[in-house]
Order: structure tokens, then C-alpha cells, then sequence
């Protein structure tokens, strides 16, 4: 009977590491979801910004032509354009990626614009 007392601590400090363990993994679960949804909401921001370059775009190819610009005034400005946008792109992917610092760099799961893309309309299927 002197050691009942023992079985109930190491019954305790079980139960209680298990508990500890278990809200553990659960808030690193949904810290981890938080980082995604929180990738996906900044590329949805990336790709409003983009949609209105291009509307902006679109209207300023539309005032030179009826202004009378000549044709490779308008393409030498659609060529800066959509060097504009590339950049913008290449930033947006960046800025995402460094932001994580080195221990959450494993849940990035895009490297450029295209993966991105992909990682994008993944996660808006689900």
C-alpha cells in the first residue's frame, strides 16, 4: 500500500504530459492553417492589385490610340507594362516567401509566380 501513492503521481504526470502534448500539436496545427489562409489572402490581394494595373493599363492604351499615339508608342508603353507587372509578381512571391522566418519556411509551398498560382487554386478548390 506504500506505493499506491506513486502509481497516482505517475498517473497524474502521464495525464497530465498527454494533455500538454496534445494542445501542442492541436495549436500547431491550426497555427499552421492561420500561415496558409494568411498566403492565400495575400495572393488574392496580389492578384486584385494586378487586375487593376491591367484595367489601368487598359485605359491608358485606350486614351493614347484616342489621342492619336502612334502604334509603337503604344506598344513600347505595353512593353514597360507588362514589365510592371512581371516585377510586381516576382515582389509579391518574394515578400511572401522572406516573411517567414527560417522555421516556417518548409510550409511555403511555392517558389515563383506560377507555383504560387497553383498553391492559389488549390486551396480556393477546398
Amino acid at each position: 500500500m506504500g506505493y499506491a501513492w506513486l502509481l497516482y503521481l505517475l498517473v497524474f504526470v502521464f495525464g497530465f504530459v498527454t494533455c500538454q502534448v496534445f494542445y501542442f500539436l492541436k495549436s500547431t496545427r491550426i497555427s499552421i492553417m492561420l500561415l496558409k489562409e494568411s498566403q492565400r489572402c495575400a495572393l488574392k490581394m496580389a492578384l486584385f492589385a494586378i487586375e487593376h494595373h491591367t484595367q489601368s493599363q487598359k485605359l491608358r492604351v485606350y486614351a493614347m490610340r484616342k489621342a492619336g499615339d502612334s502604334n509603337q508608342n503604344i506598344l513600347d508603353f505595353l512593353a514597360r507594362s507588362e514589365g510592371t507587372i512581371n516585377k510586381m509578381k516576382t515582389e509579391f512571391v518574394g515578400q511572401i516567401i522572406t516573411s517567414h522566418g527560417k522555421v516556417f519556411k518548409e510550409i511555403v509551398e511555392f517558389k515563383d509566380w506560377e507555383s504560387a498560382m497553383t498553391f492559389y487554386n488549390k486551396k480556393e478548390l477546398q
